[in-house]
Protein backbone atom coordinates (compact mmCIF):
# COMPACT_ATOMS: atom_id res chain seq x y z
CA UNK A 1 0.00 0.00 0.00
CA UNK A 2 2.86 2.38 0.85
CA UNK A 3 4.54 1.73 -2.53
CA UNK A 4 1.29 2.33 -4.35
CA UNK A 5 0.76 5.59 -2.46
CA UNK A 6 4.30 6.74 -3.31
CA UNK A 7 3.83 5.83 -6.97
CA UNK A 8 0.48 7.55 -7.51
CA UNK A 9 1.12 10.50 -5.18
CA UNK A 10 4.72 11.60 -5.75
CA UNK A 11 6.60 13.72 -3.25
CA UNK A 12 7.06 17.27 -4.52
CA UNK A 13 8.49 20.56 -3.34
CA UNK A 14 6.15 23.48 -2.67
CA UNK A 15 6.75 26.39 -5.08
CA UNK A 16 6.22 28.94 -2.33
CA UNK A 17 7.76 27.62 0.90
CA UNK A 18 9.96 24.87 -0.67
CA UNK A 19 8.71 22.29 1.83
CA UNK A 20 8.36 18.65 0.72
CA UNK A 21 4.78 17.35 0.48
CA UNK A 22 2.87 14.42 -0.97
CA UNK A 23 0.83 15.57 -3.99
CA UNK A 24 -2.80 14.45 -4.08
CA UNK A 25 -3.03 15.30 -7.79
CA UNK A 26 -0.29 15.36 -10.38
CA UNK A 27 -0.71 19.06 -11.04
CA UNK A 28 -0.40 20.15 -7.40
CA UNK A 29 2.41 22.66 -6.94
CA UNK A 30 1.78 23.94 -3.40
CA UNK A 31 1.61 22.17 -0.06
CA UNK A 32 -1.41 24.12 1.22
CA UNK A 33 -4.12 26.55 0.19
CA UNK A 34 -2.31 29.41 1.98
CA UNK A 35 0.89 28.82 0.00
CA UNK A 36 -1.10 28.81 -3.24
CA UNK A 37 -2.79 32.11 -2.38
CA UNK A 38 0.48 33.76 -1.34
CA UNK A 39 2.29 32.55 -4.48
CA UNK A 40 -0.54 33.72 -6.76
CA UNK A 41 -0.51 37.11 -5.00
CA UNK A 42 3.23 37.37 -5.66
CA UNK A 43 2.72 36.57 -9.35
CA UNK A 44 -0.01 39.22 -9.61
CA UNK A 45 2.21 41.83 -7.90
CA UNK A 46 5.04 41.13 -10.33
CA UNK A 47 2.64 41.32 -13.29
CA UNK A 48 1.23 44.69 -12.14
CA UNK A 49 4.75 46.05 -11.56
CA UNK A 50 5.80 45.05 -15.08
CA UNK A 51 2.67 46.63 -16.60
CA UNK A 52 3.32 49.83 -14.62
CA UNK A 53 6.94 49.91 -15.82
CA UNK A 54 5.86 49.45 -19.45
CA UNK A 55 3.24 52.20 -19.09
CA UNK A 56 5.85 54.59 -17.65
CA UNK A 57 8.24 53.82 -20.51
CA UNK A 58 5.47 54.40 -23.05
CA UNK A 59 4.47 57.67 -21.35
CA UNK A 60 8.08 58.89 -21.40
CA UNK A 61 8.40 58.05 -25.08
CA UNK A 62 10.96 55.28 -24.70
CA UNK A 63 10.75 52.86 -27.61
CA UNK A 64 12.38 49.49 -28.07
CA UNK A 65 13.96 50.16 -31.43
CA UNK A 66 14.57 53.38 -33.28
CA UNK A 67 13.63 53.43 -36.95
CA UNK A 68 15.13 56.82 -37.83
CA UNK A 69 17.97 55.27 -39.84
CA UNK A 70 15.67 53.32 -42.19
CA UNK A 71 15.86 54.71 -45.71
CA UNK A 72 12.95 54.94 -48.14
CA UNK A 73 14.56 52.26 -50.29
CA UNK A 74 14.67 49.80 -47.37
CA UNK A 75 11.08 50.72 -46.43
CA UNK A 76 9.96 50.05 -50.01
CA UNK A 77 11.65 46.63 -49.92
CA UNK A 78 10.01 45.84 -46.58
CA UNK A 79 6.63 46.95 -47.91
CA UNK A 80 7.01 44.70 -50.93
CA UNK A 81 8.33 41.76 -48.89
CA UNK A 82 5.67 41.84 -46.14
CA UNK A 83 2.82 43.47 -48.11
CA UNK A 84 2.06 45.95 -45.32
CA UNK A 85 0.80 49.48 -45.22
CA UNK A 86 2.99 52.28 -43.82
CA UNK A 87 1.49 52.27 -40.31
CA UNK A 88 1.58 48.49 -39.90
CA UNK A 89 5.15 48.37 -41.16
CA UNK A 90 6.23 51.12 -38.75
CA UNK A 91 4.64 49.27 -35.81
CA UNK A 92 6.24 45.98 -36.86
CA UNK A 93 9.68 47.62 -37.02
CA UNK A 94 9.16 49.47 -33.72
CA UNK A 95 8.10 46.39 -31.79
CA UNK A 96 10.73 44.10 -33.31
CA UNK A 97 8.49 41.82 -35.38
CA UNK A 98 10.44 42.85 -38.50
CA UNK A 99 14.22 43.11 -38.40
CA UNK A 100 15.46 45.98 -40.58
CA UNK A 101 18.77 44.19 -41.12
CA UNK A 102 16.94 41.56 -43.22
CA UNK A 103 16.91 43.87 -46.24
Amino acid sequence: EEERQAFFHPEKECEYCHRKFRAKRGRDRWCSRDCRKKDNARVQREKRAKEKEEAEAFKNGIRRQSNASVSFEVMARLEKKYNMSYGKREDAIRFGRIKVEEC
